[in-house]
C-alpha cells in the first residue's frame, strides 16, 4: 500500500533490475540506493542518474556473506543515516547482502524485482538449504548481521497473478508493464536484420564453448538470408566468439548496456528477435511488439548438472513463443 512520502531503499545489482525500479518511481517519495558491481566502467553505474536519490552506497562488490562483513562499516553508517524506511526493494533472492537489508527492517514492506528466468526456479532451488550458506549465516550473526532468505514480499513481474510463473515466496503480486518506458519509445527504422540476443551459457560453465559455438553456426545458416547480429550478454568474452564472426552473413557486437534499451537508443523497430533463452525475451516483446522466436541447443547438449535447469526454462518458453531445439545432429 502506497502512501504520501514514502521512504523507500533499494538494493540493485543488474542494469535490467535499475530499469524496473524506475517504472517504480513516484514523486513523492524519498529514495535511496545500494548499487553493487558499481565500479566506474559497470553498465549500472552507467544507468544511474544520481538527481533520481537522495542518497547512493556504491559497492564494488556483489553482496557475498564476506562483502556484508567487509564492508560493514559503510552499509552500517548508510543504514543508520537513513533511519526507518517504509520499503526495501531488493532485486535478488540469492544476495546475502541484499538480505541483510531486508531483514535490517524488520518492519519495512519487501519488494522483488523480477530475475529473468531466475525467478522460474526459485521453488526448486536447494541454495539455503545448503551447509554452505548455514556456515555463512553463522558466520555473519557474529557481525549482528541477518542474511536469512526474504519471505512474504510483493514481486515485481511482467507475468500476471494467475500465471504458473509466481514464485511461492510472494504474497503479493505488482504487474510490471514497462509503462514509462514504452511511453518513451520513438522507432522510425527497420530492416531485415535478425537480431540474435545471446546467453552467457559458455561464462556460466553451462556447456562447452565448442558445442556453443557449433550451434550459433547452424543459427546463421538457418538465417543465411539475412544479416545475423549477436548481441552479446554483458558476460560474455568475445574473444569466445571469434571463429562465428568470420561467417559473411554474421556480426558480433559487445553488450554496452541493457538489452532492452539497445532498439529505443537506436531508434530502430527489430524486423526479428531471436533469443537463446535470455531473461529479456518477455520484456522485449513486451517493450517493442516485435517478431520474437526461441532458440536453443538441446538439453542434451549442456553440462549434466544443467540439465534440469535448461528442461525448465525450455517448457516456459515453449508455452508463449516459436521454440527451436537445435540438436547434435543438426551439427552436421
Amino acid at each position: 500500500m502506497y502512501k504520501a512520502n514514502m521512504k523507500r531503499l533499494f538494493v540493485i545489482i543488474q542494469p535490467l533490475q535499475y530499469l524496473q525500479a524506475l517504472e517504480l518511481f513516484r514523486e513523492d517519495e524519498d529514495r535511496y540506493l545500494i548499487a553493487l558491481w558499481s565500479n566506474s566502467k559497470s553498465q549500472l553505474n552507467q544507468l544511474i542518474d544520481s538527481s533520481h536519490w537522495k542518497e547512493i552506497l556504491w559497492i564494488e562488490e556483489s553482496g557475498t556473506a564476506l562483502d556484508v562483513i567487509r564492508k560493514r562499516k559503510e552499509i552500517n553508517s548508510f543504514l543508520s543515516n537513513i533511519g526507518e524506511v517504509d520499503e526495501v526493494v531488493v532485486s535478488a533472492f540469492y544476495n546475502e547482502l541484499m538480505n541483510a537489508t531486508a531483514n535490517y527492517y524488520s518492519r519495512a514492506s519487501k519488494l522483488l524485482l523480477e530475475d529473468g528466468v531466475a525467478n522460474l526456479v526459485l521453488d526448486a532451488n536447494h541454495h539455503y538449504r545448503k551447509l554452505k550458506f548455514k556456515v555463512k549465516y553463522q558466520l555473519c550473526r557474529l557481525f549482528g548481521y541477518d542474511i536469512r532468505p526474504i519471505s512474504g514480499v510483493t514481486i515485481f513481474t511482467i507475468f500476471p497473478p494467475d500465471s504458473d510463473k509466481i514464485p511461492s515466496i510472494a504474497n503479493n503480486v505488482l504487474v510490471n508493464n514497462f509503462e514509462k518506458l514504452r511511453s518513451d519509445l520513438e522507432l522510425d527504422s527497420k530492416d531485415e536484420t535478425v537480431y540474435f540476443i545471446n546467453s552467457a551459457f559458455i561464462n556460466a560453465g553451462m556447456i562447452h564453448k565448442e558445442k556453443y559455438i557449433k550451434f550459433l553456426s547452424v543459427v546463421a545458416r538457418i538465417y543465411s538470408q539475412n544479416k545475423l547480429k549477436i548481441i552479446l550478454h554483458r558476460f560474455d568474452d568475445i574473444d569466445d566468439y571469434r571463429s562465428i564472426q568470420l561467417l559473411e552473413n554474421v556480426e558480433v557486437i559487445e553488450s554496452d548496456g541493457p538489452i532492452e534499451l539497445y532498439f529505443k537508443n537506436r531508434n530502430l523497430m527489430p524486423f526479428k528477435v531471436v533469443t537463446a533463452g535470455s531473461g529479456a525475451t518477455e520484456t522485449l516483446r513486451l517493450i517493442y511488439d516485435c517478431d520474437i522466436e526461441v532458440c536453443l541447443p538441446d538439453f542434451s547438449l549442456f553440462m549434466p548438472e544443467s540439465r534440469d535447469e535448461m528442461r525448465v526454462l525450455t517448457d516456459h518458453f515453449k508455452s508463449s513463443f516459436q521454440v527451436r531445439v537445435i540438436k547434435e545432429r543438426d551439427y552436421d
